[in-house]
């Protein structure tokens, strides 16, 4: 029986990450507008053997640039995913300031295709 009270607001659009995605504390995705996939052994500071892309957040450069989640990622900056330490990547995709700019070579899920992408910094976050 309705009590003449106002219904509650619906909750806020919420991205939710498959585990094992690389992000930061906080809920904090990458300044692109994307979170990273990569071998579980990065966790411990293990090398990075590949590296995809996870979430993508909808109008975020990584979407306006048509990336999707899956789009293999061979080179950040020109240097090979595989060449890059943990904390190298970490600091590559979540402390550039905004506007700063990133140049990836991926490869994409569906057409197999390779191609460059130049993706500009925005500040971008996730429910935890």
């Amino acid at each position: 029986a309705a009590t003449g009270a106002a219904a509650p607001a619906p909750p806020a659009a919420i991205v939710h990450l498959p585990r094992f995605e690389v992000r930061e504390s906080g809920g904090r995705i990458t300044d692109f507008g994307m979170s990273v996939v990569t071998n579980f052994g990065v966790l411990f500071d293990g090398r990075i053997k590949w590296m995809q892309v996870g979430t993508v957040v909808p109008g975020s450069s990584a979407a306006l640039l048509g990336l999707v989640t899956d789009d293999q990622i061979a080179l950040i900056d020109r240097q090979k995913v595989t060449d890059l330490s943990r904390s190298q990547m970490l600091h590559t995709f979540f402390h550039r300031k905004p506007g700063e700019r990133i140049a990836l070579v991926v490869r994409e899920a569906k057409t197999k295709r390779w191609r460059w992408v130049e993706l500009s910094a925005n500040l971008h976050s996730i429910a935890p």
